[in-house]
């Protein structure tokens, strides 16, 4: 499955290398706040000054998977990490997880902190979130920088969505069972965005007239090709492919990935 569980498996020996932070970035109470947006409670972390930087993690996971990145940044920026709808510690609500709901409500987010125009940095998921920001809100949005996205279902491995079928079936025997608990709900949710969105057209992509820089890793799940594709297919992109990396590139060159998206967000 394209949780950021499926993938944290693949990283044991890449984080081995690299110094954790010290600050429990998605679980720090002196940098968490909550906002009530578009019928739900959002959880955030905001850190540092300057240009707001707003970091979105993938499926199944939380701010903690942008730790390296927030260590970082929040040097020069105003880092505002956010637990996207129904992850971490945002509530779920009521209707069903769509990338662009969870992209309204990052944008109805940065409205009530009056940020102004903000840099978007998502992986995975968080990275389809980035372009729907773009998209859907592109008066909200300086530059976008993005790793590991895909464009339709599609672009997944067959053995990948033959996998989150499974989970699916998995889950829902187990609710036909009568166990109705939160987590198991949320997990269906999971499964169901990356397995039926997103579906974002060449159209779309071409009208978007942000600053983008696509990424991936040298063996990241989503094939290269389509990740060359989306960057081929927005206006000035630029592209950016880690040797020897995987999907959790931010988690595995933490270094390198960094490197590379501070010189996209200070270039002119």
């Amino acid at each position: 499955m394209r949780t950021v569980l499926g993938v944290m498996g693949l990283l044991g020996v890449a984080l081995a290398q690299a110094a954790e932070p010290s600050t429990p970035y998605g679980r720090n109470p002196a940098a968490g706040h909550y906002a009530e947006v578009n019928g739900i409670r959002l959880h955030y972390e905001s850190y540092g000054k300057g240009t707001p930087l707003v970091m979105l993690h993938g499926n199944g996971g939380d701010i903690s998977a942008l730790r390296f990145q927030i260590e970082h940044f929040k040097a020069r920026h105003w880092v505002i990490a956010v637990d996207s709808r129904g992850h971490g510690q945002s509530s779920l609500g009521s209707e069903p997880l769509t990338f662009e709901r969870i992209a309204d409500d990052v944008a109805a987010l940065l409205l009530q902190l009056h940020a102004g125009k903000a840099d978007i940095l998502g992986w995975s998921d968080g990275g389809i979130v980035a372009l729907e920001l773009a998209i859907r809100h592109p008066d909200q949005v300086r530059r976008i920088a993005l790793s590991g996205a895909n464009l339709v279902p599609e672009a997944l491995k067959p053995e990948d969505l033959a996998e989150m079928r499974r989970d699916l079936a998995e889950d829902d025997a187990k609710i036909a069972a009568g166990d109705r608990s939160q987590p198991l709900a949320r997990q269906r949710q999971y499964v169901l965005l990356d397995l039926f969105h997103p579906h974002i057209t060449a159209a779309q992509l071409g009208a978007i007239r942000i600053p983008a820089l696509v990424m991936a890793g040298e063996h990241d799940m989503i094939p290269e090709a389509h990740t060359r594709q989306i960057a081929a297919e927005i206006p000035g992109a630029k592209l950016h492919v880690f040797a020897g990396a995987g999907h959790g590139a931010l988690m595995e060159v933490p270094e390198a990935f960094n490197g590379v998206v501070e010189a996209f967000l200070d270039a002119p």
